[in-house]
């Protein structure tokens, strides 16, 4: 894995690679709104079935459930039953030729071997030393190093077989066979019966051989390149080629070449297809890539091969279609039945353990208790221990031995989610590998023989239905629901993006139905996708509120859809939705008079402004009791909206997304009110990835975007390591025409660049048209030979959510004209969709909103609190959209003024123009004179934004750049002592005395040329000066007296030029901007209400220093207290001045003789002066 998808990935939160989600518990809203529990023990059987744990606001938390599946090992580890070498065989006349094949299942292997079939065979399978074993071959494309390195990248000991566990019966024949095969290997045999101790020594050893053997394959890679050859020889003469899948994973865990050797990636994930055969595979696939078609394959099931992997007697797991969803059921093998000529499938005869009764599957599974063998080692409350343990903050209720839809078998633990909060911990715990190690380590000192992992494929599909199902409210929603549900006319909800504006709308709709048996709901949206969206939610909402099997589910997700209607872009029809089997139909009606008990109109700010008659129609020819609105001003494009007069609700805490997103949006986030402060409830989550390229051909522009969206994808596929990315990843464009120029080329690009995948795109519309199979209670249909990823224009896409979002081509340049309202918004908007991972793509656009990307450098560290604050980083974005509002207003009026006012925000210091977009702006002849002087712009660090994949020259002038503030350095300056040593002030241990006339400089200890330098001051002596100077004046106690525009003066003191006010006995706050090299002097009575009184361009260069001056008309000096950032100085009257100096902790309370110290809770702390 690169650099930088690692640092994401860690930035995630878990990795593990066998979980699941099912919800066992419901609660009922009765007739009268009152919340019934419903609880029923989990079945064993896995179900598909969305989570039955349904649960009102106030009605507790969620119930959950986590699998956790037996890691694999290497077929070469656990093949007593494969007792020859293979070389494979391909035959002159053959037509088809079998490349791959899992080698776990001996029977299969046996039956493919023994040739009968008359085809070829490349499969190679070395089992003593002579043939192979335990040798490696060096790879042409890595001088010096093995296969190894390539195809399987550095594993752990354990992965790599140099522990070989010997399970029962332990026959001399069986013990011989291991011994000699871990000598080749130079593995570690350890029996299953073995003590602690005994165990205990075996790892060691085995850990000591794995390095002494260089971290290689214990079987070694002799293989790789015989096989290569062998298929060689086969596509050389013609023959088809085909690969061998797990049963009922066709087509799963493939990977690219590229991907192999990636730490994130579990070769031996059980899914799809062994570690050695993903090698095999993404060969193929990447000389299919390279010399064509000839390299194609077929993709087949192993249960075409299972005829004698089973035998009639042996106990046996076996699958059996229930009502609505499969079921796994233990049994005993009676009979193995013909192949049915219709579908080409074996089936057999099972009797049921716990019914006795015969019945028939096609699917089955050897009965291993290897998951009772580990509940046993461990004993169940010791279990039940380590799992709370290793997801703490989570509550962890009971535990149990499952199967899976595959036959896997499972380790199922029933948890309780309380909140939105740890729902994404748990995330973030699953994706990033802590919990699956925290456990594995645990695990070892119990069970050293079983390694667990997760399903990330089956915990996202249920993780994404719990987001749905969960009506826990956060404290922030409830109390602004409270507002909602107290309120008796229309509500205005506006929120930030991911505050949960239409999760709350959902809660609102529900309990109006509720309340109101006959009332209809109108839900008014921008788009069709939206208004799918809302629809889909309502009938989540229905199915988790509803028994488990309920026979009854269909109806009544059918009955509380007849009681909404849809309104969406053009505006000329309502919808009626209604399900048409698990589709959603809608049925157009013409906009009448209809009595609604609630209008709600989502995303409203798209359609309510000054542009647009929504408003007006709405109004004219929709009756409805209440409305609600729910908008958010920095997604709108509009020069200004004209929503209708109502209750204000407001939101501030973003929920669905993580900070990162939420700082990286804030860029282009419009702040409309600085009295809110927005905060997120996510965790930090990966940084925001960036692909900026220099477009070379202009011709080729959508080429190029295609090749960098691929690569893209291919990031996303290494920050979260075996997620399907089937409906998680959204691209946006910037317009329906550059989406249809895009699609074709994409199309053929993912095609050509990840084979190891079938992608194809559709819409959000199309991808939200049919209700979830789990939602309905439906048995899946077969695996899908496609992964979809939405592809849609970015005007599709609001108020939609995805996992991952990629933001193609939506930059333009900067002219302070209403295009940049459109730009600003709709890369806020892009990057909002985003929950977890957010993505740009873009060409490099000069002068445009992105460039400053072009600065950046990734920084690999937690996200700080000054990069979180959302209201710094928006301060450029607002200054950008003032000066189009300008524009657009000097337009307008055509008046010279305003014309004048447009010139002047265009010109501000931190927006620097071309010289093409100041003249587009500015009379003939008057562009170089006003337009400022170019500033090179400074590399910055970022936490934020990951920037290693631009390819883009690093700006030298910027006409937008958010991270001005947040990426300089701000100090608190403090006193130098050794400084005032130099000046009349005799220090002796902590004491120090000055008995100097005339005036005093003190200074900072702190220079800085660049950033901010500030501190505060309180002045009790009336003859005060404040300034900043610079650094080489230090030593000149009369410099800040003496040369005025360096500082201030308070109104007693006499002589030099300084501006003077009225400071005495009041605080004094010196902020030097070293960038701009203007200082700005905040005065007050106390810290909490101090203003600006003045600012002054510093008159120099270079480094700077914040000095302080008084006149002392004395022998001696009064100094109370120096009170600094980590230091405090207190004084006593004497002859002379004497200085405390101790060092304190912030938040502590230190006494000094007779001085109270208390530091100030924002960590200022502030210089008494007298």
């Amino acid at each position: 894995m690169s650099g930088s998808a690692a640092s994401a990935l860690r930035h995630v939160a878990s990795k593990p690679e066998g979980i699941g989600w099912a919800s066992q518990h419901a609660v009922l809203a009765g007739p009268a709104g009152k919340s019934l529990r419903r609880g029923k023990k989990a079945e064993r059987e896995f179900s598909h079935e969305l989570p039955a744990g349904a649960i009102a606001s106030s009605s507790g938390p969620l119930q959950e459930t986590l699998y956790l599946t037996l890691k694999e090992e290497a077929a070469i580890t656990d093949s007593a039953n494969i007792a020859q070498s293979y070389h494979g065989h391909i035959r002159e006349n053959a037509r088809c030729c079998w490349v791959s094949f899992p080698g776990k299942y001996a029977a299969g292997w046996g039956a493919l071997v023994k040739e009968h079939h008359q085809d070829s065979v490349a499969c190679v399978f070395l089992c003593t030393p002579e043939d192979g074993l335990g040798q490696h071959s060096e790879d042409p494309e890595n001088p010096g190093r093995c296969f190894c390195q390539r195809i399987y990248g550095v594993r752990d000991f354990r992965q790599f077989g140099y522990l070989m566990v010997l399970q029962p019966p332990y026959t001399p024949e069986r013990v011989r066979r291991h011994e000699e095969m871990a000598a080749a290997m130079n593995a570690v045999v350890l029996r299953a019966d073995a003590s602690l101790s005994e165990k205990e020594e075996a790892f060691k050893q085995a850990e000591a051989q794995w390095q002494e053997c260089g971290r290689v394959a214990s079987w070694g890679c002799a293989w790789y390149p015989t096989w290569l050859a062998r298929v060689r020889e086969a596509v050389a003469k013609g023959q088809r080629l085909k690969a061998v899948f797990f049963p009922g994973q066709v087509g799963q865990g493939k990977l690219s070449m590229e991907s192999l050797s990636r730490d994130t990636t579990d070769l031996w994930d059980n899914v799809g297809c062994g570690g050695s055969q993903k090698c095999e595979l993404a060969t193929l696939d990447r000389l299919q890539k390279l010399e064509g078609s000839k390299w194609d394959y077929d993709e087949v099931d192993v249960s075409d091969f299972l005829g004698s992997e089973f035998t009639a007697g042996c106990p046996v797991y076996a699958k059996t279609e229930g009502k609505g969803r499969d079921e796994w059921r233990r049994g005993v093998l009676v009979m193995q039945k013909m192949r049915d000529p219709r579908d080409d499938r074996i089936s057999w005869k099972v009797r049921c353990e716990k019914t006795q009764e015969t019945f028939e599957a096609s699917d089955l599974r050897h009965a291993s208790v290897s998951i009772e063998q580990m509940q046993e080692a461990c004993g169940h409350d010791v279990l039940l221990e380590l799992l709370s343990t290793c997801l703490s903050g989570t509550q962890i209720t009971a535990h149990e031995a499952a199967r899976l839809p595959t036959g896997a078998q499972a380790l199922r633990a029933t948890l309780r989610i309380s909140s939105i909060m740890e729902l994404h911990s748990l995330r973030d715990s699953v994706l990033n590998g802590d919990f699956e190690r925290r456990f594995n380590a645990k695990l070892a000192s119990k069970a050293p023989t079983c390694k667990v992992e997760v399903d990330k494929k089956r915990f996202f599909e249920l993780y994404e239905d719990s987001l749905f199902a969960l009506e826990s409210l956060t404290s922030h929603q409830l109390h602004k629901l409270g507002e909602m549900q107290g309120a008796t006319q229309d509500i205005h909800l506006s929120a930030p993006a991911g505050a949960g504006k239409t999760f709350v709308a959902v809660q609102h709709v529900m309990d109006t139905l509720r309340e109101n048996p006959s009332g209809t709901v109108l839900f008014v949206a921008p788009s069709e996708a939206l208004g799918l969206h809302f629809l889909r939610w309502l009938a989540t909402r229905v199915a988790a509120q509803s028994p488990k099997g309920d026979a009854a589910l269909g109806a009544k997700i059918r009955h509380v859809l007849s009681r909404l209607r849809l309104l969406h872009e053009p505006y000329k029809h309502m919808l009626a939705p209604s399900l048409d089997g698990d589709r959603i139909v809608r049925r157009q009606e013409s906009i009448g008079p209809q009595d609604f008990q609630l209008a709600v109109c989502d995303e409203c700010h798209r359609y309510l402004h000054k542009d647009s008659d929504v408003g007006e129609m709405i109004e004219g020819k929709i009756a409805a009791r209440r409305r609600l609105l729910l908008s958010d001003d920095s997604q709108s494009s509009a020069i200004s909206q004209s929503y209708p007069e109502m209750q204000r609700v407001k939101l501030t805490e973003v929920v669905r997304s993580t900070k990162r997103i939420v700082a990286g949006a804030a860029s282009f986030q419009l702040h409309t009110d600085t009295e809110e402060t927005v905060t997120s409830l996510g965790t930090d989550g990966p940084p925001l990835k960036t692909f900026l390229f220099q477009l070379a051909e202009h011709s080729k522009k959508f080429e190029e975007y295609a090749r960098e969206i691929a690569k893209a994808v291919t990031y996303v596929e290494q920050v979260l390591p075996g997620v399907s990315l089937h409906r998680r990843v959204a691209i946006l464009t910037p317009s329906v025409d550059f989406l249809d120029q895009l699609r074709p080329i994409l199309q053929k690009s993912l095609n050509q660049q990840l084979l190891h995948h079938s992608f194809r795109m559709e819409s959000f519309s199309d991808s939200l048209s049919c209700l979830p199979e789990r939602v309905l209670g439906l048995r899946p249909q077969a695996p899908k030979t496609h992964e979809y990823l939405i592809l849609d224009a970015m005007e599709q896409a609001d108020g939609l959510e995805q996992m991952v979002v990629i933001c193609a081509g939506l930059d333009s340049a900067i002219r302070s004209s209403t295009e940049d309202l459109q730009t600003r918004a709709q890369l806020y908007r892009g990057i909002t969709r985003a929950q977890l991972l957010a993505v740009v793509v873009n060409e490099h656009v000069r002068g445009g909103w992105l460039e400053f990307l072009g600065g950046v450098k990734y920084q690999d560290a937690e996200l700080s609190a000054r990069e979180a604050d959302s209201s710094s980083v928006a301060e450029a974005a607002k200054k950008r959209h003032q000066a189009a509002l300008a524009r657009a207003k000097a337009e307008g009026s055509r008046s010279r003024q305003d014309e004048a006012e447009a010139r002047q925000m265009e010109s501000h210091p931190d927006a620097v123009h071309d010289a093409a977009q100041d003249a587009s702006a500015s009379p003939p002849g008057t562009a170089e004179a006003s337009r400022p002087k170019p500033k090179a712009a400074a590399v910055k660090t970022s936490s934020v934004w990951n920037t290693e994949s631009n390819s883009i020259p690093a700006p030298t002038e910027l006409l937008f750049d958010p991270l001005a503030e947040v990426s300089r350095e701000e100090v608190y300056a403090t006193f130098d002592k050794e400084h005032g040593g130099r000046h009349d002030w005799k220090f002796d241990g902590d004491d120090a005395k000055c008995v100097s006339y005339g005036a005093r400089l003190l200074v900072s200890a702190e220079t800085a040329s660049t950033g901010i330098l500030r501190w505060c001051i309180k002045g009790l002596n009336s003859a005060l000066e404040v300034g900043v100077i610079p650094a080489r004046e230090a030593e000149d106690d009369r410099f800040l007296h003496e040369n005025p525009g360096y500082g201030i003066k308070s109104k007693q003191t006499r002589g030099g030029d300084h501006p003077a006010f009225d400071i005495y006995g009041k605080y004094i706050e010196v902020i030097a901007d070293l960038d701009a090299r203007v200082a700005k002097v905040m005065v007050g009575e106390t810290r909490e209400q101090m203003l600006e009184v003045t600012s002054f361009d510093m008159p120099f260069q270079g480094d700077a220093k914040l000095a302080a001056c008084q006149q002392f008309m004395r022998r001696w000096l009064k100094f109370l207290e120096l009170f600094l950032l980590g230091e405090v100085v207190a004084t006593h009257f004497m002859q002379g001045a004497q200085l405390v100096v101790t060092s304190v902790l912030l938040g502590s309370h230190v006494q000094i003789g007779r001085a109270h110290v208390e530091p100030w809770a924002d960590g200022q702390d502030t210089i008494f002066i007298g």
